[in-house]
Formats: structure tokens, sequence, C-alpha cells
């Protein structure tokens, strides 16, 4: 719906179209924060989910807007809003699911189910990618202005890259039981705030797909 117009224009009968008495040389339409001008006897303005049409009759002397089509104010954020939390989601279930493999392998190289040199392996195989998700979710939530699930994704990054600093990041064959402890630790502190984040995901992802059936 237009917010704003500006025209001189003069009531006639009430049943009839509103004519105006002066001149209209230029007509202007505020749609959902853009601004578009128009002159002419017709002229059409495509804006977001919807489209202003401003006719008029005679030379300049009488003017009729009309509205066609279906505008919903703040529909579209409504729509970006839903896929970055639709897109957060997928990328926290991956995130978690990187993280139990872990844990997984650790457990099995714990009970004596693996050796040490492929339990090091498929873990050291996982630890980029996981790091470039984890970063990607962090730069998802930063772009889209979301800045609470940032700052709660921001210690996991800042973790991730403190290790990559000191060369912690990968698992060491030749130590792995010795920091099978810690590095179980350090797995289960990334679970607990992974599934904080996927539920906060979820949360206000149905929040925002209500909000914009309505």
């Amino acid at each position: 719906m237009a917010r704003g117009r500006r025209a001189r224009l003069s009531r006639g009968s009430r049943g009839g179209q509103r004519e105006a008495a002066d001149e209209v040389e230029r007509l202007e339409v505020h749609v959902a924060g853009f601004r578009t001008t128009g002159s002419g006897n017709t002229a059409n303005w495509t804006v977001p989910f919807g489209v202003v049409g401003i006719e008029a009759s005679g030379r300049f002397a009488a003017a009729t807007a009309s509205v066609s089509g279906e505008y919903i104010d703040g529909g579209g954020a409504s729509a970006v809003m839903v896929f970055v939390w639709l897109t957060a989601f997928f990328l926290v279930v991956v995130l978690i699911a990187l993280v139990i493999y872990q844990l997984m392998c650790l457990a099995d190289l714990e009970f004596d189910y693996i050796n040490p040199y492929d339990s090091a392996s498929r873990i050291n195989n996982v630890i980029y990618p996981e790091f470039a998700l984890q970063g990607a979710l962090c730069l998802l939530f930063l772009l889209s202005g979301n800045w609470l699930m940032f700052m709660l994704c921001v210690p996991n990054l800042y973790y991730n890259v403190r290790l990559y600093q000191r060369r912690q990041h990968l698992i060491d064959v030749t130590e792995i039981f010795n920091q099978l402890n810690r590095e179980k630790k350090r797995r289960l502190f990334k679970l607990i705030t992974l599934v904080i984040l996927l539920f906060l995901t979820l949360f206000w992802m149905i929040w925002s797909i209500l909000e914009d059936d309505e």
C-alpha cells in the first residue's frame, strides 16, 4: 500500500472519482521506503510483491489513483528471515553431526574398537569442514543482523581460530591416548553450545514463518 500520495486533488461528488481542479504535473509515490516518481497520463510503478498504478484522465486535469496486485508491508523482509533461519538450521544440524561423529570415533578408540591411527585420521578429515561451517554460520548471523545469535556463535569460532593458530586443531596419532579426555571435553562443550543454537534457531524460524503468514 502506498505510504504517501501528493497531488492537488479536489473532492467531487461522493460516488464519482476525485477530480483535480489544478494541473497535476508530477505524482510521487512512497512505497515501503522506496520513492518513485512519474508523469504523464498513465504511469505504473512496480514494487516488491505488488504494482501501484496511477491513471490520469485529461491533460493533467484529473487523476485517479488505483492500487492493483497485492502488497504486504514487510513481507519481503519476513521471507528473507525465513530463508536465513532455515539455512542456519541446516548448518547447525550438520555441525552437530560432525561433532557427534568425532565423539563416536574417540569413544571407539577408548573401547579399543579401532586403532589410534584410524581414529585420528577420521577425526582430522572432518576438522576443516567443521571450522568452515562454523565460520559460515557466524557470517550468516552477522550479515543478517542477528547479533544475539552471532554472539553465541563467536566463542566456538574464536576457540577454533586459537586452536588453528597454535597448530592444535589436528589430533596427533602419537598423543591421542594422552589427550583423549581433553579432546572429548572440547567436543562436548561444542556440542552443548550447538544444541542451544539449534533450539534457538528452530524457535526463530517457526516465529518468522508464523509472522510471514500473518
